[in-house]
């Protein structure tokens, strides 16, 4: 539903494209005759008719239907949300797993035993054994 909705909006943008004041006076004739003065020092001047094509291109991602989009989307988050901790419990005590706890995964005694020195994983943040990278690559 919602990038039903995000494409409602987009194709919103595309219809109502010519009702875009800011982009119908860059676009304009008068706009031709009208020279900006330099983005900096070493730049210079450019005719405002020069940034027609940007100026309507971007009403499609910038226009009121985008703010609804935005205030949608923020319901719609929180709503999903909420809704996927409903089943993640709903199934949980259809499994029959509702005090289920994750067991830490100990590494085999025979690779412990093995292993020259403990490195820290940097996923867990805990010091685990390790083999040396050339080592690694041999096995």
């Amino acid at each position: 539903p919602a990038s039903l909705v995000g494409l409602g909006v987009f194709i919103y943008g595309l219809v109502t494209l010519d009702q875009n004041s800011i982009a119908n006076e860059v676009c304009g004739e008068e706009a031709k005759n009208i020279t900006m003065c330099p983005l900096c020092e070493k730049c210079t001047t450019w005719p405002l008719h020069q940034i027609c094509g940007y100026t309507t291109i971007s009403y499609l991602f910038d226009h009121p239907g985008t703010v609804f989009y935005a205030v949608f989307m923020s319901f719609w988050a929180v709503t999903f949300l909420e809704y996927w901790k409903r089943k993640n419990a709903s199934l949980a005590h259809h499994w029959d797993c509702m005090g289920f706890q994750e067991e830490d995964e100990r590494p085999r005694p025979q690779f412990a035993a093995n292993a020259p020195y403990l490195e820290k994983n940097p996923i867990t943040g805990i010091r685990e054994p390790s083999f040396p990278a050339t080592v690694r690559l041999k096995r």
